[in-house]
């Protein structure tokens, strides 16, 4: 006799988190009073962000002229201390970008995992440096249409998508071997919610594209300007409606082991221990829904009593998205 079929839609893949606290201007790593010693906390602060459920680590460099060297030097080492583990190269200089990962590739030639170029500017800017390395490499591309993007009013993301397609055409043309990204830009709902809500849009057109881009978002982002006391439960709240939306990597602080228990329960299912010994679990079954509705595009359910007051401040300040 064959088994009752399940009433719960099929969840969705789990996606590629990658940890996004290897920042070179803050923390541990711009405080090392020496190159040895940042090299050491950039060993830690990776090893940790892999045992705590990362699949890719991220270095961020930030504009990156003024830490060129560092930069060059903490590419070089995860590209080789981990060649198995996806790496992204973040940085908002073309021509220090590029250098990394020229630097990257030759420090772990023989690298299993892609090296990430993050990223390369789509309707403005000079993205020839990086996507001459990131050929020369082998790398990847996160494909970010935020040049185009800097109006008082958001730009629509039909338009942020048919720039990064004509990014994705043009480096499939140059050569580029490597995944290609594209980032849907999100923004804080407290400060921006246009474009938090345009972020899910983006996402939702991303899926339907017909060039090989993998939706990403950096979920981290999405708590500034809210109460800190909400901003836990909104990465939760954002995280599902972005995986129900599309988004197939997600940039986030993986020590945050509440969020990352969430993504893993409502994609690949079973609730993680971390989860169980805390209020984020009454969560699960609202999230879960949110994933579904977010698919189609419709309003955020709120969020049930028993979850707490932290989800309804959160689901407040996203349920126009």
């Amino acid at each position: 006799m064959a088994s009752p079929r399940s009433s719960e839609a099929p969840r969705p893949e789990a996606p590629l988190l990658i940890g996004q606290s290897l920042e070179l201007w803050r923390g541990p790593i711009a405080g090392a009073r020496d190159r040895g010693e940042a090299l050491r906390e950039l060993d830690r602060l990776a090893a940790g962000q892999l045992a705590l459920g990362a699949g890719a680590l991220d270095l961020n460099a930030g504009a990156g002229a003024d830490r060129r060297e560092s930069f060059l030097a903490c590419a070089s080492r995860l590209a080789g201390a981990w060649p198995e583990v996806p790496l992204f190269l973040d940085c908002g200089d073309a021509e220090v970008l590029a250098s990394a990962l020229r630097r990257a590739a030759a420090a772990a030639p023989s690298r299993s995992a892609p090296l990430v170029a993050n990223s390369l500017a789509a309707g403005g800017g000079d993205g020839e440096p990086v996507l001459r390395e990131a050929v020369r490499a082998g790398a990847g591309v996160v494909i970010s249409p935020a040049a185009a993007d800097g109006g008082t009013a958001a730009a629509p993301a039909r338009a942020l998508l048919a720039l990064c397609e004509s990014a994705a055409r043009s480096s499939g043309e140059a050569g580029v071997r490597g995944p290609l990204y594209a980032d849907a830009l999100a923004h804080p709902p407290a400060l921006d919610a246009a474009r938090c809500r345009r972020s899910l849009e983006l996402l939702r057109a991303l899926r339907g594209s017909r060039w090989p881009l993998r939706p990403l978002v950096a979920v981290g982002n999405v708590g500034h300007g809210a109460p800190v006391a909400l901003r836990p439960a909104l990465r939760r709240l954002y995280a599902a409606a972005a995986i129900g939306s599309g988004a197939r990597a997600l940039i986030l602080p993986v020590e945050d082991e509440a969020l990352v228990a969430s993504v893993a329960a409502i994609t690949v299912g079973g609730v993680d221990q971390r989860l169980r010994r805390g209020k984020p679990a009454a969560e699960l079954p609202w999230l879960r829904r949110v994933v579904r509705i977010a698919a189609a595009g419709e309003e955020l359910p709120d969020p049930p009593a028993r979850a707490g007051r932290r989800p309804l401040g959160a689901w407040k300040l996203m349920k126009s998205t």
